[in-house]
C-alpha cells in the first residue's frame, strides 16, 4: 500500500532517495495535492506481500554472509526486476529492510514498481557487481546502465553512470540504495515527457507525481497513478513517432 506522503520528516537521519531531476520541478509548476486510489490496474497487487521464510532457529552465532552469495542474492534482484516480478523481488527482501529505491520506501512498494516499470518496460542492462564481506553482513555495490520506452521515444539512452547498493544478510537483502543518475535522464527523457503531459493532459500531473517528504519529484505508486502511466505512455510515444 502506498504511505502517506503528507507525514511530517522523520527524526534521525534522513534517507538519501533516488531522486528524479530538479528541473522537472520547474517544468511542473504546480502544488500537489494528495490523490486517491479508486482502481487496481494489474492483478500483480491483488495478492499481497510475500513474507520471508528465512527464519533462524539456531542459537549459535550466524556465520559469515559469503561474497558471492551476497552477489547471487542482487543478481537475483536485477533478474526479477528486469522480468518485472514484484513478488519475485519482494521475497528477496528482508521484511524490516531499509529501502530507498525512486518511489520504493518500504519492500511491498516493490509490486507496485513491477507493474510501473512493465509499463515504461525499464530494464538494468551492463550490470557489474563487487561485494565486500564484513561480518554477518555483506556489502555489494552494483553499477548499472537504463534504458526504457520514454527513452527511445525521445531517441535517447542508454543511461549509465547509477548503481545500488546492498547489503545482504542469510541470504537476504537488508538494505537497498539506488543511486539513479539523472544529469542527462532528467533534461532528455523527464523534462520532454513532462512537458507533454503539461500541455495535453494537465490534470495528470498531480497523480502521476508527488512531492516527497525531502521537497523531491518522484513517481506516484498509486493504481490510479499506475493506471494513467499505462494510458499516457503510450500516448505519448505514439506521438513521438508521428513527429
Amino acid at each position: 500500500m502506498q504511505r502517506d506522503r503528507s507525514r511530517s520528516v522523520p527524526t534521525g537521519k534522513p534517507k538519501r532517495r533516488a531522486r528524479l531531476w530538479k528541473a522537472v520541478v520547474a517544468v511542473m509548476a504546480v502544488t500537489f495535492f494528495g490523490c486517491g486510489a479508486n482502481e487496481n490496474p494489474s492483478a500483480d497487487l491483488a495478492t499481497g506481500s510475500a513474507t520471508s521464510e528465512h527464519t533462524s532457529t539456531s542459537s549459535q552465532p550466524t556465520p559469515a554472509t559469503d561474497e558471492g552469495e551476497a552477489i547471487q542474492a542482487a543478481l537475483e534482484f536485477f533478474e526479477a526486476r528486469n522480468a518485472w516480478d514484484g513478488h519475485g523481488v519482494r521475497k528477496l527482501i528482508a521484511d524490516d529492510a531499509d529501502v530507498t529505491d525512486f518511489a520504493v520506501d518500504e519492500p511491498d512498494d516493490y509490486l507496485a514498481m513491477a507493474v510501473l516499470e512493465r509499463t515504461m518496460r525499464w530494464q538494468y542492462l551492463d550490470l557489474e557487481c563487487t561485494a565486500t564481506p564484513s561480518g554477518e553482513v555483506a556489502q555489494v555495490g552494483c553499477t548499472y546502465v537504463v534504458q526504457n520506452r520514454l527513452a527511445k521515444a525521445t531517441g535517447t539512452g542508454p543511461y549509465r553512470g547509477s548503481r545500488i547498493d546492498f547489503e545482504v544478510r542469510d541470504g537476504l537483502i537488508q538494505m537497498v540504495t539506488n543511486a539513479f543518475d539523472h544529469s542527462l535522464y532528467g533534461d532528455e527523457v523527464l523534462v520532454p515527457f513532462t512537458e507533454w503531459i503539461n500541455a495535453n493532459h494537465p490534470g495528470d500531473r498531480k497523480v502521476m507525481w508527488f512531492i516527497d517528504d525531502f521537497g523531491e519529484v518522484n513517481r506516484s505508486l498509486t493504481p490510479e497513478s499506475l493506471a494513467l502511466w499505462a494510458k499516457r505512455l503510450p500516448e505519448y510515444a505514439a506521438f513521438k513517432d508521428a513527429n
